[in-house]
């Protein structure tokens, strides 16, 4: 049987949360094509980038290891998850407790 493809674009809550060392981050696309999946700090400084590609419409799951763009540990906080496919974007919250 064919796998059903997702209908709606989605962040879906990561788990777990609060995370420490690491978190999976769940999405879902309902069209192909480029997606970013970014990590901020809550004052809005980008901390990675953990996705930059072209994907098909299904359902995903990246994992955060808590380490910045040169692998280096980030500070407890809260992170923001943003994901942007074509026109669409979604962001979630995320606590990070060292």
């Amino acid at each position: 049987t064919d796998r059903e493809k997702p209908q709606r674009f989605a962040i879906l809550d990561n788990h777990p949360n609060p995370f420490n060392p690491s978190t999976t981050i769940s999405f879902t696309l309902h069209a192909p094509g480029r997606v970013n999946l970014s990590l901020y700090s809550i004052t809005g400084q980008k901390i990675r980038t953990l996705l930059a590609e072209y994907r098909t419409n299904e359902s995903y799951r990246v994992v955060w290891d808590g380490k910045d763009e040169c692998g280096k540990a980030v500070s407890s906080g809260i992170y923001i998850a943003h994901l942007r496919a074509g026109k669409h974007t979604a962001s979630r919250r995320m606590a990070l407790v060292r």
